[in-house]
Parts: C-alpha cells; structure tokens; sequence
C-alpha cells in the first residue's frame, strides 16, 4: 500500500501530543498505514474483516517503518490509546489498531458532478 495519499487535517496541532515529535510521527505513520476502504483476509482458516480506519502491525513493524525505538513506541501507543485517539486488539501475532473519529481525520473528497466541472472551468 505504497500509493494514495492521506489528509493531514490542521486540528492535529491542537492535539495533546502534538508537542511530542515521536508519538505525534506515530500518529501519522499511523494514518499512513490504516485502510482507507474495507479489506478481508485469511488468518488461521478464519476471515478476518479490517475496516477503514483499521491496520495490523506490531511494534517490531513500526520500528522499521518509524525508526523510533521499541520503547518510544510501547509509551506512544499507550498514549494515543490513553487519549482516546486509538483502541488497541492484541493478539498472540499481531494487534489490530483502530484509529477512532478516523471520518474526523479523512473525510471522504466530495466529487464534482460533470455540471459542476463545467462551471468550474469556465
């Protein structure tokens, strides 16, 4: 998921971690990961439904992703979690991370009707 692109949405400096650099980049690397629309998956025989606004991971893979240690990483899950901007579902593999309001962060584009287009241009 290497394309696509995500809103940054200007409120996030009004956030209470928007003074701390490495849970504020975890926060964005994040957004960056989710799903923007519904995903199913095979996991043990069972069909697994990822929302939007959803991802799988783990520390070691935010490590990778982020550089940021694995402890900078336990404390910035705890406290985006803490302030109600993520939940976390762990497994014995993975956790599957929700970021909640994610409508509030990434609202969908509204698209122009080809009338509007028009009008637009000319």
């Amino acid at each position: 998921m290497n394309n696509g692109w995500i809103k940054l949405h200007r409120k996030l400096q009004e956030s209470s971690f928007s003074k701390k650099p490495l849970i504020g980049w975890l926060f964005i690397n994040l957004l960056l990961l989710v799903n923007h629309k519904e995903n199913k998956f095979l996991w043990n025989k069972q069909e697994i439904i990822i929302k939007e606004g959803q991802c799988i991971t783990g520390i070691k893979q935010l490590n990778q992703q982020t550089g940021v240690s694995f402890q900078s990483i336990r404390t910035g899950l705890e406290t985006l979690k803490s302030t109600n901007t993520i939940t976390i579902k762990p497994t014995t593999k993975f956790s599957l991370i929700t970021i909640l309001k994610w409508n509030d962060y990434q609202q969908p584009t509204i698209k122009l009707t080809n009338k509007q287009q028009t009008t637009n241009k000319q």
